[in-house]
Order: structure tokens, then C-alpha cells, then sequence
């Protein structure tokens, strides 16, 4: 079974446009969560899925330089840019979606969940609203479905709430929101959405230079710290 990561990105982020190209420490955070991915033993290859805008160039740019693989397609359908990048996979590999907005993901939780995943034999795996520290997990077979069926704009820009929504042909698994120790309250500070977000994340990357600690806890520590001293 191949696991290939699939990174939705692009440049034209409504709240905060450009923002993957935007330098946190040094680097882009492109650039960070990528090599953050990368560096996970339980992935096989990674790709950017991107828009064909003008606008999406640079992005490509960069990861021309990153040496990772890049597709560009249609803006708003973000799940057919997902259906793409796994025509060429067999049923059974499987694909990890991540989005570059979050450079803090884990490979603890990211083994743990690929295991649950594998364990029972599912279509689907998800920690219960999302988390901005793992990826959902998708079978290939799973996307060969969906491209069949009329998606509607939500599901199209959205990729995954078609298999949320349809359980009862879809074999899903839902993991719980406090998963591998995490907590949803201090977890939703771990991406980048806004100004004050990316603000964050140079403070917190300044307190850890390369985002190469591995324990949420520690990270959920700072975070309480940081929090207490804003309010």
C-alpha cells in the first residue's frame, strides 16, 4: 500500500492573501509544512494541489525549489484537484489530505491515526472536527466513488464533507476530538487563518526554530502561556 500526501495551497486566501509564501522564521510556510511532511517515515510521496491561477505561480515556484511535485487545477473544486492527484493509485493506497495552513503537524498522531486507519479496514478516518495537527485519512477507492457522484459547490470546495455525510455507504471512522492527547481548544490557535495567527506562529517559531517539537504538550503549554499574557 503507497500513502501519498496530498497539500492543498494556494495563494489567494480571502483573510490573509499570499499567506503560503509569507516568511515564518526564515523560511516560507509553504516551505515548513512541507518539509515538515516530508520528513514523516509513514508517507511515500507528497504533492501540492493548487489552482491554475496567475496568482498560484509563485507558489509553484517554490515548490519547484522544495523538489516536490505540484498539480494545478480548478480553483474553487478543490475535490477534483483531489480525484487527480490519485487517478494514478491503485484502490488500496492511501491518501492523506493536509492543507498549508498548518506547519505544526505531527507524525505521533499522524502513525497513531494511520494505524487506527489500517487497523479496521475503513474508507474513511477522521478526528472529530477536524484537527489542525493530523491529517484525514482516505482510501483511493474512496475518491474513484466521489468522482462519480454530483457533488454539491459545499462538498466541492471542501473535499470531505461528502464522506461525513454518507456513512451508511461510506465506512468511516471517527476518531474523538481529544485523540492522542489533543485539546480542541488550544488546537485551534495552531494554524495560520489571519494576521494575528501568523503572528503567533513567528513567536511560537521563535520559541522552537524549526517546528521540530514533536510533544503537543509542550506546544499546548506555550500556547496557555502565550494565551494568559494576551488576556
Amino acid at each position: 500500500m503507497k500513502t501519498r500526501a496530498i497539500i492543498q495551497a494556494r495563494m489567494s486566501s480571502k483573510r490573509l492573501p499570499g499567506k503560503s509564501l509569507m516568511d515564518l522564521c526564515g523560511r516560507s510556510l509553504i516551505y515548513r509544512v512541507v518539509e515538515n511532511i516530508k520528513s514523516f517515515n509513514c508517507i511515500d510521496e507528497v504533492i501540492i494541489a493548487t489552482t491554475y491561477l496567475k496568482a498560484d505561480d509563485p507558489l509553484e515556484e517554490e515548490c519547484k525549489k522544495l523538489g516536490v511535485q505540484i498539480f494545478r487545477g480548478h480553483p474553487l473544486n478543490v475535490l477534483s484537484r483531489f480525484i487527480k492527484c490519485s487517478l494514478d493509485l491503485e484502490d488500496r493506497d492511501l491518501v492523506l489530505r493536509f492543507t498549508a495552513d498548518n506547519p505544526l503537524y505531527n507524525l505521533k498522531i499522524t502513525q497513531e491515526l494511520i494505524s487506527k486507519h489500517k487497523s479496521k479496514f475503513v474508507d474513511y478516518t477522521y478526528i472529530e472536527g477536524l484537527s489542525h495537527v493530523a491529517p484525514e485519512a482516505i482510501q483511493a477507492s474512496a475518491f474513484r466513488y466521489m468522482e462519480k457522484i454530483m457533488a454539491t459547490e459545499y462538498e466541492q470546495e471542501h473535499v470531505t464533507p461528502f464522506l461525513r455525510g454518507n456513512q451508511d455507504i461510506i465506512k468511516t471512522q471517527r476518531l474523538p476530538e481529544n485523540f492522542w492527547d489533543l485539546n480542541k481548544e488550544l488546537s485551534k490557535y495552531l494554524t495560520i487563518d489571519t494576521l494575528e495567527d501568523y503572528k503567533r506562529m513567528v513567536d511560537l517559531g521563535n520559541k522552537y526554530p524549526i517546528y521540530k517539537e514533536d510533544n503537543i504538550v509542550v506546544i499546548y503549554k506555550w500556547l496557555n502561556e502565550h494565551l494568559s499574557r494576551k488576556s
